[in-house]
């Protein structure tokens, strides 16, 4: 994905900078709020390559791209390739003019250290198949009964998704921690075949900004299957209103000729939930 060309184009088809009121990101989309939404090309957004879709909730206008979305934050936030942002240095990326950042900055920031070598994902193999065991205990469903729309359209991947019956998250294979974010509800994991799996921990959580959440690995650490990465307080977490779903998402599954979900089943962590065929393979 060339990140300087996305970024250039959903600045042009979200109306430039004079049009973003404020700018944000969670794990996996941009987050908009604009001056006139009349200005938007929703159909050239939806054509630009990354560009997974577009989402309008509320006064929020987001564009979906999946776990490589703080690359595109970076350089909208950044001003590499506008300078006509350097004029509006006194708006906060949550808009406030006054510089204080509101609460939604805090879904803006990420810690993303350390990051090597991303661009090599696409070009390890994987073997012909690929078991998945569950990071979580708990039932599995389909990726449909998510109420979040990026999740249930499979835009950022197949996948399935989890109803815990604990907080405890390990890792599903051997691999490495391509990032973890700072609210903690999200991690990102590249396995040793070359599979990116993304594990989401509720809907809405980042808003908690790392509350009841604990981890015990950080950004490019390695992992082994069955290690205990991250733990939350499901109780807590459920009490206070948020829906504690969990999409474990494949974000590269468009690299696999089938995949094979075993959903409807009540699961302890390590149990098979996924079976990936690679394509590069299979197809030979």
């Amino acid at each position: 994905m060339d990140y300087v060309a996305a970024a250039k184009e959903i600045l042009s088809y979200i109306g430039g900078f004079e049009n973003i009121l404020s700018i944000s990101h969670c794990s996996t989309r941009l987050r908009f709020r604009l001056v006139d939404e009349s200005k938007i090309n929703d159909e050239q957004m939806k054509n630009i390559t990354g560009v997974h879709g577009i989402i309008r909730r509320g006064s929020q206008y987001q564009v979906v791209i999946g776990p490589e979305v703080i690359k595109v934050y970076d350089l909208l936030k950044k001003n590499i390739i506008n300078d006509n942002y350097q004029g509006r240095d006194n708006i906060s990326e949550s808009g406030n003019k006054s510089g204080r950042e509101d609460s939604s900055v805090s879904e803006s920031i990420l810690e993303w250290n350390n990051i090597q070598n991303r661009e090599s994902i696409q070009e390890k193999k994987s073997i012909i198949s690929i078991s998945v065991d569950s990071p979580i205990s708990g039932i599995v469903k389909p990726l449909s009964v998510v109420n979040d729309p990026a999740f249930a359209s499979e835009v950022l991947g197949k996948g399935i998704a989890i109803l815990p019956e604990d907080g405890k998250v390990y890792a599903p294979f051997d691999g490495t921690v391509i990032t973890i974010f700072s609210t903690l509800h999200a991690i990102c994991l590249l396995s040793d075949q070359g599979m990116e799996i993304l594990i989401h921990i509720g809907l809405n959580t980042v808003r908690l900004n790392g509350q009841y959440f604990t981890a015990y690995v950080k950004t490019s650490d390695k992992v082994k299957k069955g290690e205990l990465m991250l733990e939350f307080d499901l109780y807590r977490i459920k009490e206070i209103g948020y829906d504690t779903v969990i999409p474990i998402i494949i974000t590269n599954s468009d690299h696999y000729k089938e995949m094979n979900l075993f959903i409807n089943q009540k699961v302890s962590k390590g149990d098979k939930i996924m079976e990936m065929i690679d394509d590069n393979r299979t197809g030979n």
